[in-house]
This record gives C-alpha cells, sequence and structure tokens, in this order.
C-alpha cells in the first residue's frame, strides 16, 4: 500500500505532493473525494507514473469537472477514472470512455 501525502511547506505555498511507499511495477488506484480542476489527481497521476506504476485508476465521488479538466485527464496517465452521479454529468464525461459514472441512487 503507498499513499500520496497532499502538503504546502507554508501559508500561501502552492502544495507539493509526497509518495510514501513503492508502486513500482504496481497497478495503482488513486481515491479522493472530489474532481474540480483536476489539477491534483493530474498531479498524483504523475508522481505515480515517475515512481513507475504500471497502471493508474481513480475513483472518486463527485465529479465537478471545472474549465479544461476533463481535457486534462483525457490527456493524463489515467486508464480509467470512476465517479458516481452525486452530481449530473454532462454528455462529455458520460459518453467518454476513459470515464465511467456509477449511479448511487
Amino acid at each position: 500500500m503507498a499513499l500520496i501525502h497532499k502538503q504546502r511547506r507554508h501559508k500561501n505555498a502552492r502544495y507539493e505532493l509526497v509518495l510514501v511507499g513503492d508502486v513500482h511495477g504496481k497497478v495503482t488506484i488513486v481515491v479522493d473525494d472530489m474532481i474540480d480542476t483536476s489539477n491534483t489527481l493530474c498531479f498524483a497521476a504523475e508522481r505515480l507514473k515517475e515512481a513507475g506504476s504500471s497502471k493508474i485508476y481513480a475513483i472518486v465521488t463527485h465529479g465537478i469537472f471545472s474549465g479544461d479538466s476533463i481535457q486534462k485527464l483525457n490527456d493524463s496517465d489515467y486508464e480509467l477514472v470512476i465517479c458516481t452521479n452525486t452530481i449530473p454529468q454532462a454528455a462529455e464525461v458520460a459518453k467518454n470512455p476513459k470515464f465511467r459514472i456509477v449511479d448511487v441512487s
């Protein structure tokens, strides 16, 4: 098991993601509460890829998908992004092969 810790060294400083654990050659799953801009999620994928993860998946509860976040995720190293339908998703997400929307009703 590994984890990624998001930290800021100083107030108002840019955050950094610290990977704790060995993911080399392993399938990794990033679990988060929500995707908004997808910056953190994409940065996490970069860290995992740099550390040698063989495949990367994301599972999130709430998909806000602000701005160009869908394009960022399409361009990222994620194999698949799984999200619930707690927030209704546009066709751009629902029909995108990189995304799976899970019904929570």
